[in-house]
């Protein structure tokens, strides 16, 4: 799911607080944090 999420986000699919969202359902809060710190978006 992390693969997924990350993706999304990436993609502009989703927002920086969708993700939050996920937590801690599907993801946790460090993958939350890898996903929206560690991707650049234009």
């Amino acid at each position: 799911m992390f693969d997924f999420i990350k993706i999304q986000f990436t993609i502009g699919n989703i927002t920086a607080e969708k993700v939050q969202s996920y937590v801690p359902r599907f993801i946790t809060q460090q993958q939350a944090d890898e996903i929206i710190g560690g991707v650049e978006r234009k």
